[in-house]
């Protein structure tokens, strides 16, 4: 037996040739005990020491006591797998009535559109109820609609000058008729610690970090040739700046080379209240708009990397008709460029028709089953620019999808509970986020607004 064992063994590899006898006898005790030939012993000892012990010099007496017992409890599987079936037969189980009782909370059925909660901003908010009846939000649309054949991407520098211009002197105009004061050129020195000052956030180098001592205010050409001087932060308490944002200022530039910003509002659309503090004639501005009742927010991708088959967009569709939102708010991109299968060339159809056939058609269907929703697909990065936020209004919510992970989180807005900025997540990674405005409160404020972070199963 100990001769056959190892011939066999010798047909998978060279290296069983110098086997030691104690190892051939154990290898046939371990042969009558599984009750196999020698042929198979081999065949599933050569599979068991590639797997199970990859780079072994020698085959040891271990080796064997090891492989035995393996080979017995891979045995024992099948028997296990069939008596559970065995179990689950419903002819071999009785049926009894059982009395009633009061059915526990059911876990998340992922398969039916339900969700996984993850966080939540302002809890006490109670979370929407979805009813049978309901009244689909009301849209407005700010500022004129891109038109057709515009080409994105591809601004030059002049177009690109031209519109930060344009938001700047935007915001210049709001001010004066709110203040009736004209913004000071930037570059030219007033002592007046009153002085109002626009212009957008610059760092002082090109590849620096934006930090107290590297920021830069850089003034209109229509005001002040687009001169930049330097911003000094030190009068103010706190602040939250990024470069390209829009700012206005009050406090004075002696010497012309650097204003002391005394107060600093992150503007268009802050709450103007501390640049109104010199002006008791004005004591209120408007209030924002009453948001709706439930939003649900998702953000594409909106198909996982290795298929164009869209599950992530079809599990958000099964969540909005479990929770009924006023809005379903889809953030693109809808057909992702970068696909790894489009990106390769191996989808034979164009961008349009993959769009149409797999996220209109479904978002269309959707739409025609629960008219209580109202269905909003925005890609972002087509229609920032048809798309303003009136300064008289600050935003309640503000989203911002990206890669980062999901969070909720409230920006400081003066008096007023502030902005809500809420990063929904990847629906590709399994999250949306479900916003719930307080259906008791008389205004639309951010500190009203609860925030849901839901993981998708």
């Amino acid at each position: 037996m100990e001769d056959l064992i190892q011939s066999a063994l010798l047909r998978h590899s060279t290296a069983y040739k110098s086997l030691e006898p104690a190892v051939l006898a154990e290898l046939v005790d371990a042969s009558t005990k599984l009750a196999t030939d020698a042929t198979t012993l081999a065949s599933s000892f050569d599979r068991f020491m590639t797997v199970k012990r990859f780079g072994a010099s020698k085959v040891s007496i271990e080796d064997v006591e090891a492989f035995a017992r393996h080979q017995t409890t891979e045995s024992k599987k099948p028997l296990a797998d069939s008596t559970n079936n065995s179990l689950l037969e419903p002819a071999a189980q009785p049926v009894v009535a059982a009395a009633a009782a009061p059915a526990a909370p059911a876990a998340p059925a992922h398969a039916d559109g339900s969700a996984t909660l993850v966080s939540s901003l302002h809890p006490e908010v109670a979370a929407h109820t979805s009813t049978s009846a309901g009244t689909a939000a009301e849209l407005r649309v700010l500022g004129e609609p891109v038109g057709p054949g515009v080409r994105y991407g591809a601004d030059s520098l002049e177009s690109r000058a031209l519109y930060i211009e344009s938001r700047i002197v935007s915001f210049e105009r709001e001010l004066e008729e709110c203040l009736g004061v004209r913004p000071h050129p930037t570059g030219v020195a007033s002592q007046d610690a009153e002085t109002l000052w626009v212009g957008r956030i610059c760092c002082d180098s090109e590849e620096g970090r934006l930090n107290a001592q590297s920021v830069l205010l850089e003034g209109s050409m229509r005001t002040s040739e687009g001169a930049r001087v330097k911003l000094d932060l030190g009068a103010l308490p706190s602040y939250r700046l990024f470069p390209g944002q829009i700012v206005a200022v009050r406090g004075p530039n002696p010497s012309g080379r650097c204003i002391v910003a005394r107060v600093l509002v992150p503007g268009p659309g802050a709450d103007r209240k501390p640049l109104l503090a010199s002006d008791p004639g004005i004591t209120a501005l408007p209030q924002p708009p009453r948001a709706a009742d439930s939003i649900l927010v998702a953000a594409g991708p909106f198909t996982d990397a290795g298929d164009l088959e869209y599950a992530p967009l079809r599990r958000v569709l099964a969540l909005a008709a479990r929770v009924r939102p006023a809005l379903l708010l889809l953030a693109g991109p809808f057909v992702d460029e970068a696909h790894p299968l489009l990106a390769s060339g191996l989808v034979d159809e164009p961008f349009a028709a993959t769009f149409q056939a797999r996220v209109a058609a479904p978002l269309e269907a959707h739409a025609a089953a629960h008219p209580e929703t109202t269905t909003l697909a925005l890609d972002c990065g087509l229609a920032t620019a048809a798309l303003a936020i009136p300064a008289e209004a600050p935003p309640a919510l503000l989203l911002l999808p990206s890669d980062l992970a999901p969070f909720a989180k409230q920006l400081a807005g003066g008096a007023a509970p502030g902005t809500l900025a809420v990063n929904p997540g990847r629906a590709t990674r399994g999250f949306v986020a479900h916003i719930h405005a307080d259906a008791a409160s008389e205004t639309s404020a951010s500190g009203h607004l609860r925030v849901d972070i839901l993981r998708l199963g």
